[in-house]
């Protein structure tokens, strides 16, 4: 079920009321009645279960009944380097990422790739993207958005990651032609990676070099950035994280 937020701290059997956008969006996603029970989690990140009590066009009153718990985050953290595509490669990209649990998503701008042409630009892609991370912890049941920055070059990958070297944090860098290794023979010793994934118009010669990445495929196909970046993700989170098959 999905849940929404409230801006403030919920206190057992208190009623407290919510305003504004999200009271907004609860009235609109739903035809929502009083009596109804909603799961609603507050600035603690802590869940409720609550009951509506009182609603106008407005506002709702709610009563919480009992604290849920919160789903776990995954045993994998991924920090995902992503080159930009068009915007709404790189709305699917946030959304479905953070539905599957990456932990951080920073884009770059690589010479084949799309261009963010100045920092207000990137600011307001920014915000764009947090409001859809936001949206889809709620629909996921996720607490937490991933971090969202962005880099102008990935030159300043090591500098951004900080123990990004390959020896600390494994970061794998997909790619579809030269010495590659498949994606699922790749054996992680560490709890975290660093998932590279480059432009739908390839890397320069030199895009890559002294930088430590171990280059990985992910079969015959090439396929879209976007659809490269998910599918990665699937498959380390099958192999590392929590994406299994729920026990019988």
């Amino acid at each position: 079920m999905p849940y929404f937020l409230y801006s403030g701290v919920i206190q057992p059997e208190q009623l407290f009321t919510v305003k504004g956008e999200e009271a907004g969006h609860i009235l609109r996603s739903r035809r929502i009645q009083v009596g109804e029970v909603i799961q609603i989690q507050d600035l603690n990140v802590t869940r409720f279960e609550a009951r509506v009590e009182k609603l106008d066009n407005r506002s709702l009153t709610l009563l919480p009944l009992k604290q849920l718990q919160i789903p776990p985050e995954s045993p994998l953290t991924i920090h995902l380097y992503q080159a930009l595509v068009k915007e709404k490669g790189l709305d699917l990209i946030v959304q479905k990422c953070t539905e599957l649990g990456v932990f951080s998503i920073c884009f770059f701008q690589s010479l084949y790739s799309q261009r963010l042409h100045a920092k207000g630009d990137s600011e307001k892609k920014l915000q764009r993207w947090h409001r859809i991370a936001i949206e889809a912890c709620k629909q996921s049941g996720r607490a937490v958005p991933p971090d969202i920055s962005f880099i102008f070059d990935l030159s300043k990958f090591q500098q951004d990651s900080g123990e990004s070297s390959i020896e600390t944090i494994p970061a794998l860098c997909l790619e579809s032609s030269g010495e590659t290794v498949p994606l699922e023979s790749v054996i992680l010793k560490t709890s975290s990676v660093n998932l590279i994934i480059g432009p739908e118009g390839g890397w320069s010669e030199t895009e890559l070099d002294g930088l430590p990445f171990q280059k990985i495929q992910l079969g015959p196909r090439i396929l879209r950035s976007e659809t490269a970046a998910i599918a990665a993700v699937t498959v380390l989170q099958y192999l590392y994280g929590d994406l299994t098959a729920p026990p019988f």
